[in-house]
């Protein structure tokens, strides 16, 4: 649940404004959250209002690069068979401090199955433990 307050100030920014979360107020413009993968993990994730960008193993480079070009991007998931090909590109981007996180998920179709949450997922990216 998010709801939205009014900045006790002009921010200089358009869009920005602050937010009350489950975790406090949080002032910032909301980024989007993306997937990149399978027709079937796209179509799955897009039915919860995640932008998905459907991509073959060939494009895959492509495809990441045109999502952070857009600036938009918070989370950029990318399903382990095409990440596989995009390992030392995802690293650079998590260890840039402006870029977004980019998390390597399983696909729909994939055997393994999810191994942990999205949370885990992204813990994993940041290389924080989140252990209560």
């Amino acid at each position: 649940m998010v709801l939205r307050l009014p900045s006790p100030r002009p921010s200089p920014i358009k869009g920005e404004g602050a937010f009350l979360t489950f975790y406090g107020i949080i002032s910032c413009s909301m980024k989007k959250i993306y997937i990149i993968g399978d027709m079937d993990t796209v179509s799955a994730f897009r039915l919860s209002g995640v932008e998905g960008v459907v991509s073959a193993r060939d494009d895959a480079p492509l495809r990441l690069e045109e999502v952070l070009r857009k600036g938009a991007a918070g989370i950029v998931m990318v399903t382990s068979d095409l990440a596989r090909d995009l390992q030392e590109r995802i690293t650079q981007v998590n260890l840039a401090m402006e870029g977004p996180v980019v998390i390597e998920v399983p696909g729909i179709d994939e055997t393994e199955g999810p191994r942990r949450s999205v949370v885990g997922y992204i813990a994993e990216a940041l290389g924080i433990s989140l252990e209560s």
